[in-house]
């Protein structure tokens, strides 16, 4: 989460003339030293949304925006828009009641436990670099003593009226590096990576047992189930389910599984029902 947090009433409270609950309908609220006043939940109505955040910040000139940001699980900002803006202080009873209008229309989620956050570890991998947008594009890598894993944004396109952004997820050792997805927007990229991470304890060339275990599926032979290992597939139940559609990663990711299979191979595997 971004700033500091402060144990302290946010100084907006003594302009809105009221108690601030600590939740209201599913929102919480946070103090944060760099916003007046804030209030988080989980369920975001956006489609590729998993939090909301509505923000009072206090601008240079003393007066007050109130501001809807939408987030996904790894912090990562979907939409935001200015609802109201260059309100005295004067006004912040009005914006306290436009917040309560929109939290009481949409209810927040049970699950809620923080703002969204990049997750610094995944198993027994650490977050090491991450690189902002600009002259280098944004990258963000994951090691463990064997590998990195490593979300890359490729390229920006500009379309009408939005800006498309693609990314690369890549799985590479000291002598290896290989493409594990290829232009996929920002969260599925990521999602790739944390279920990759989750997945693989130890390099994919020394998981043995498995890759053999892999290896003996029709038409599966040994660079077939080294890719399908470093696609976070273990055994012939992850890959029934992937071929099947079900897999619990995202589209992007089964796509590429399925590449992998033949269809001899997904007549031999067993249903996942």
């Amino acid at each position: 989460m971004s700033g500091q947090v402060s144990e302290a009433e946010p100084p907006i409270r003594s302009h809105i003339g009221t108690a601030l609950p600590e939740t209201y309908n599913g929102w919480h609220r946070l103090n944060h030293d760099d916003v007046a006043l804030e209030y988080w939940r989980s369920g975001s109505t956006h489609v590729s949304g998993r939090y909301e955040q509505l923000a009072v910040t206090e601008t240079t000139d003393g007066r007050y925006t109130l501001s809807k940001t939408v987030y996904n699980q790894f912090n990562h900002v979907i939409t935001s828009n200015q609802i109201i803006r260059g309100k005295k202080p004067a006004d912040a009873g009005f914006l306290w009641n436009r917040m309560k209008s929109r939290m009481g229309e949409f209810q927040g989620g049970e699950e809620f436990d923080g703002p969204p956050e990049l997750p610094g570890t995944v198993g027994g991998w650490v977050l090491t670099e991450r690189r902002y947008e600009g002259d280098n594009r944004d990258a963000v890598r994951w090691e463990n003593q064997y590998a990195t894993v490593t979300v890359e944004e490729m390229e920006i396109k500009d379309l009408y009226c939005r800006t498309k952004r693609e990314f690369a997820v890549r799985y590479e050792t000291p002598e290896e590096t290989e493409n594990l997805v290829q232009e996929v927007p920002r969260t599925a990229a990521f999602e790739v990576a944390e279920y990759i991470m989750r997945q693989l304890k130890k390099p994919a060339r020394d998981l043995v047992d498995l890759r053999t275990e892999l290896a003996s599926l029709t038409d599966i032979g040994p660079q077939r189930s080294l890719r399908l290992l470093r696609l976070g597939i273990l055994d012939e139940r992850d890959l029934a389910m992937c071929v099947s559609g079900t897999h619990l990663c995202n589209y992007h990711h089964t796509e590429e599984v399925q590449k992998v299979a033949t269809t001899r191979l997904e007549d031999s595997l067993p249903p996942t029902n």
